[in-house]
């Protein structure tokens, strides 16, 4: 992460704010708390699946770009083999298997690695 100050300009990794104070110790808590923010904000997204809902239909597993979801080897009550996460850490948050889910079975709890905070 690399953070520069001129005046009351702050870039912190390519993104930059304008501050309205002129207290040295004001910008840097400033800077620190919107450091804090920006690195909590990446935590890692969590992948929920309801099983009553999927059908089976592995659009989830086909369209995840990270490669993250796999057949499951237990069956649910239905008889299907609903997606499970295989490497929950490598998870973007991306979302795709979320928008591509037909029934609504598959979302994400969490922020996206890649959205601005």
């Amino acid at each position: 992460m690399i953070i520069q100050f001129s005046g009351e300009i702050v870039v912190v990794s390519g993104r930059t704010w304008t501050l309205y104070t002129a207290e040295l110790s004001d910008v840097h808590l400033y800077v620190q708390r919107r450091v804090e923010t920006m690195t909590s904000a990446f935590e890692a997204p969590k992948i929920v699946i309801v099983e009553e809902l999927c059908k089976g239909c592995r659009i989830c597993i086909e369209f995840c770009p990270v490669k993250i979801l796999k057949t499951s080897s237990g069956m649910t009550k239905k008889g299907i083999y609903p997606p499970e996460v295989v490497n929950p850490e490598k998870c973007t948050g991306c979302r795709i298997c979320q928008y591509y889910c037909p029934d609504l079975a598959i979302y994400i709890v969490g922020r996206s690695k890649t959205s601005p905070s």
